[in-house]
C-alpha cells in the first residue's frame, strides 16, 4: 500500500477535506501535487470558504470554521 493511499483513507475515514500546511493546503484529490510545501509539515484539515485568494476557490485549514487569511 502506498503512503498516499494510507493518508487519503485516513482523511476520508475521519471526515477531513485535505491537508493544511504553512501558507498552503491541498484537497484529498490534490494530495502530492504541492510544489512549494513540505509534506511533513502538513496536518489534516477542512475546506474553508475563500473570498480573498486570487489563486484558489477554497482553502484548507486545521480549524473547521476558520476564516481564510486572504479575506482579512
Amino acid at each position: 500500500m502506498y503512503v498516499g493511499k494510507i493518508i487519503k483513507e485516513y482523511l476520508v475515514a475521519h471526515k477531513f477535506d485535505g491537508l493544511a500546511g504553512d501558507d498552503c493546503g491541498c484537497t484529498i484529490d490534490e494530495l502530492g501535487h504541492c510544489d512549494d510545501c513540505i509534506p511533513l509539515d502538513c496536518e489534516p484539515g477542512y475546506k474553508i470558504q475563500c473570498d480573498g485568494c486570487e489563486d484558489y476557490s477554497c482553502c484548507i485549514s486545521i480549524e473547521k470554521n476558520a476564516k481564510c487569511p486572504g479575506d482579512m
